[in-house]
């Protein structure tokens, strides 16, 4: 929790210090009222305390600033770091060991960072998405190109292209989409059934109107193909268009 400046942490490893064991209860107390006051008027654990110090005095249950000096003299881990006097008062520098390592607070910092890491730790990873999106989306593009130029090579002069364009964005979209090897054997099988007489635009319709994945033979209202589109197309091939 953090202190916001205020608390002096007394630890439950205290009752364990041998040297503050060796303390009178008086003397223990004294050392615990002794940082609350480096605590709220002293400066990382260093406190300047000037004579007569009547307030602290009080604090501390001693009669003069003289007993006052020797209490804290007799507390283990402080230490009076400087003693000056001018005119008719005595200054007292006192320092606290490990006052950084018990007394500081530093739980907000912590936090912060804490926070500032799983911050830039969702940052990368959303960076580390957002590019593997965009490689996806160039590696679609890329396979998009492909399949065109693929179209381009794939594609005899008597198949409608936009029809064809169709059938391979309605398989696409029907989660079968074809293979380089897949395509050539589809336009096969409608030089197939164009020989038989079907038009390789309405079989691509159908497909599509019927939701099928394949190619099928279109029926005339007879159940037969048409015999005069089927002679016509065989003339046309046999020209060598």
């Amino acid at each position: 929790m953090a202190d916001n400046g205020v608390w002096f942490k007394l630890w439950c490893a205290s009752d364990d210090d041998g040297d503050l064991d060796n303390l009178d209860i008086c003397d223990y107390g004294r050392w615990c009222k002794f940082g609350t006051h480096t605590k709220r008027h002293g400066t990382a654990g260093k406190v300047k305390i000037v004579s007569p110090a009547r307030t602290l005095c009080s604090k501390l249950q001693v009669a003069n600033f003289d007993e006052l000096e020797a209490a804290i003299r007799r507390f283990p881990h402080v230490s009076v770091t400087s003693k000056n006097v001018t005119n008719a008062f005595v200054t007292l520098v006192c320092e606290w060991e490990n006052w950084q390592k018990y007394q500081v607070d530093n739980s907000s910092s912590r936090v912060r960072k804490y926070r500032q890491s799983v911050t830039d730790k969702k940052r990368r990873e959303e960076m580390r998405r957002d590019e593997k999106r965009r490689d996806e989306i160039m590696q679609c593009s890329e396979g998009d190109k492909e399949d065109a130029q693929t179209t381009e090579l794939l594609l005899p002069d008597w198949l409608d292209k936009t029809a064809w364009n169709n059938y391979r964005d309605y398989r696409k979209k029907i989660r079968h989409p074809m293979t380089e090897h897949a395509e050539r054997l589809a336009i096969n099988k409608l030089r197939t059934l164009m020989e038989a007489g079907c038009n390789p635009t309405e079989v691509i319709e159908q497909s599509i109107l019927n939701s099928w994945r394949g190619l099928f033979e279109i029926k005339s209202g007879k159940g037969h193909p048409d015999k005069q589109f089927s002679d016509r197309i065989k003339r046309v091939l046999t020209r060598g268009l």
